[in-house]
């Protein structure tokens, strides 16, 4: 039998909770004697260059009183507000969130950013889990927007399933000893049928007739406990358990260590706590739902007793709601993956039937009537006026012609009530597989409601991935969790290395890409991101910091647009953080790859705030020669216009050229720069072009 009560010995404190609840039990801290090697427990800084682990480290965060102290207890982010961790730790009404990330590869350079929390509720006596809201920083950044946020999976669990876990704890050694180090554990499910005090079937937690109130003393038993071996120690409580492989919270926040310092966890799957997580109603003494906490936030307390997840469709009902009345917070990038039910709930079905799969991050709409009209539209992205980019992919299933979606963003007129909207009819093929495309919309000042749509007006069967919302002028700077997102490795496809190492990480959490050499593949690339929504057509130049991680180390980088080179750029790092820009480029379609790589050296290399300049455009006239204003004429490489156009484009004072085919001036094409716009004529052998 697993009791909280058998915690008290060394570890844990009994008596008044920091609430002044006398059944609540509050944890503390206590020191790690020495690292355990292998991820049984290590420092994650360790394990930085695992990006699954990394991401998921910067979500777990650990708790403390306000004013500081030691290490109450660990947490996990659920969400860009919403934070869990152990009832059992207190349910203070008040508490401070600490989040830690390493600027180094060790633990010299620990980089701290706290946040305040309020209680809104907890399933004690029949289970473990407290809810908090944590409110944004002095800059109005929402934690989970900035630090990332863990999603619930809610399968049942096996035997030998492997998890792991991030928590907070002192280190005794080396000495002088550590104050919270964040550590990894890795281990396996060992046990799906225990025991204990947080095992309470809500329907028998009894009235304790001495003080009136209900309390785990009378609780019944349940064999549902997940059991792990897992390292963990007191102060790792309320710390969630991941699966190894899709990297989401399936067992809940840690109830009990059956060895302090040592292997041995006991809490419940979240697959439970939806199942019948319960808010007890008929606390007095400690409220359960935290009633001011909650109106505070626009919610109605009354709605949050009883089950967690009273409609069952695997989401916490106040979470829920609160995001359908809030939103989104507002920000200039937002990346839509479809892999989170959360924040799939926050999309509107229109006039189709949709279904999102968050196992492959898609949704599929499948529509069966005409007329225009939208399937799918996001109205709780609180988008600003200003212009945006859009991007998608779309496997079209069947369509009755090759353009059967529409994207784009509708908004209303605050004057005159009229609704507006801008966008572009998606070509894509039904049978040609994905197909990545790009919108450019401008929404006026005086708009309000605006929304992303996407629409229809005939029959459709298609699949929408990746759809990304970016404010022009927005810096990817790798410093909130959606522009973390889309960064792979593009020679296997995992995950890319992102860690907080960015230009001002000497000081503060800031977070940039790293560039490793993989010997694998030496001549790959092993960072990519696909999601920019460089417009085709379109000219742009790609600026960046960079800075090199190991000595001798060289960098380049390329954009692809439909697997054609579009740009390449090189450059070397060194100890200083330098800034360099591509060349003007253009993008001949919608789909373009943002790739970096190693051109020297077997290390890596760091590179932050990418922007993305947009650049003018030239007029391009097929079959037109216009003779003159000369500056330059040169060779090129291959018989495409496109490069007289770029040639043009990177010299400041060309304003317009004219490409000749190959055998009209010699055998290779030839390229000639002009200072000013000549007098057009008809000429089948020429192309000329012209800045708009």
């Amino acid at each position: 039998m697993l009791l909280l009560l058998g915690l008290l010995g060394s570890g844990c404190e009994g008596g008044l909770a920091p609430d002044g609840s006398p059944e609540s039990l509050a944890t503390r801290e206590q020191p790690i004697a020495a690292e355990q090697p292998s991820g049984t427990a290590e420092a994650v800084w360790r394990w930085y260059g695992d990006p699954d682990i990394a991401k998921s480290s910067y979500a777990s965060p650990v708790w403390f009183f306000p004013g500081g102290g030691t290490i109450i207890c660990s947490s996990t982010m659920i969400g860009p507000n919403l934070m869990i961790t152990a009832a059992h730790c207190g349910e203070p009404d008040s508490l401070t969130l600490s989040f830690l990330t390493y600027g180094a590869d060790d633990t010299t350079a620990k980089r701290f950013e706290d946040f305040t929390c309020r209680v809104l509720l907890s399933t004690w006596h029949s289970s473990d889990l407290a809810l908090y809201y944590c409110g944004p920083n002095a800059q109005g950044e929402n934690p989970g927007d900035k630090y990332g946020y863990i999603d619930i999976e809610s399968r049942p669990l096996a035997v030998g399933d492997a998890v792991y876990s991030i928590w907070g704890n002192p280190l005794d050694t080396p000495t002088p000893s550590q104050y919270d180090v964040r550590f990894y554990s890795r281990g396996v499910i060992t046990s799906t049928t225990d025991q204990g005090t947080f095992t309470t079937d809500p329907a028998f937690v009894q009235v304790n007739p001495q003080t009136g109130q209900p309390d785990y003393l009378t609780s019944h038993e349940r064999p549902i406990a997940i059991s792990t071996d897992l390292w963990g120690n007191y102060g790792a409580s309320g710390s969630s358990q991941l699966s190894a492989t899709t990297h989401r919270l399936v067992v809940g926040p840690l109830s009990t260590i059956s060895t302090p310092d040592g292997r041995g966890r006991h809490a419940l799957s979240m697959s439970q706590y939806l199942l019948d997580g319960t808010v007890d109603g008929r606390d007095t003494n400690t409220p359960r739902v935290r009633s001011a906490n909650i109106s505070a936030l626009g919610l109605n307390p009354a709605n949050y007793t009883g089950l967690l997840d009273k409609d069952h469709d695997r989401l916490i009902d106040l979470q829920e709601d609160l995001e359908l009345l809030r939103g989104e917070s507002a920000r200039g990038w937002y990346a839509l993956e479809f892999e989170s039910e959360r924040r799939n709930a926050l999309w509107t079905p229109g006039f189709a039937t949709v279904t999102f799969d968050t196992n492959v991050r898609i949704v599929r709409i499948v529509r069966t009537r005409y007329g225009f009209e939208p399937v799918l539209s996001h109205r709780r992205l609180n988008l600003t006026p200003g212009t945006w980019r859009l991007s998608v992919m779309v496997d079209m299933a069947s369509g009755d012609v090759p353009a059967s979606l529409w994207l784009g963003l509708q908004w209303r007129d605050a004057t005159t009530n009229v609704v507006s909207s801008q966008g572009r009819w998606l070509t894509t093929p039904a049978g040609t597989g994905w197909g990545m495309h790009a919108v450019e919309v401008t929404v006026p000042a005086n708009a309000t409601g605006i929304e992303v749509v996407v629409a229809s007006d005939v029959h459709v069967d298609a699949r929408l991935g990746a759809l990304n919302v970016i404010r022009a002028g927005t810096v990817m700077n790798m410093d909130s969790a959606d522009t973390r997102l889309h960064w792979r490795n593009d020679v296997n496809g995992a995950r890319g290395r992102v860690v907080p190492r960015g230009v001002n990480s000497n000081t503060r959490t800031d977070w940039a890409v790293r560039v490793q050499y993989d010997a694998t593949s030496p001549a790959g690339w092993p960072i990519r991101n696909r999601q920019f929504a460089l417009i085709g057509g379109r000219r742009y130049k790609l600026c960046f910091d960079y800075k090199q991680e190991s000595s001798g180390m060289g960098g380049v980088m390329r954009v692809l647009s439909t697997g054609q080179e579009r740009v390449r750029h090189t450059f070397t790092p060194s100890t200083s953080w330098q800034h360099t820009c591509t060349p003007n480029f253009r993008v001949t379609t919608d789909d373009n790859n943002v790739q970096f790589g190693v051109s020297a050296g077997t290390g890596s290399y760091l590179v932050d705030n990418i922007t993305i300049e947009p650049q003018r455009t030239f007029v391009n006239e097929p079959g037109t020669d216009r003779p003159g204003s000369d500056i330059s004429n040169f060779n090129l490489t291959a018989a495409d216009p496109l490069l007289c156009e770029d040639a043009c484009a990177n010299e400041p004072a060309c304003v317009a050229y004219t490409y000749v085919a190959p055998g009209q001036q010699g055998p290779t094409a030839r390229c000639w720069l002009k200072n000013a716009v000549p007098p057009a004529y008809p000429l089948s052998t020429c192309q000329s072009g012209y800045l708009q």
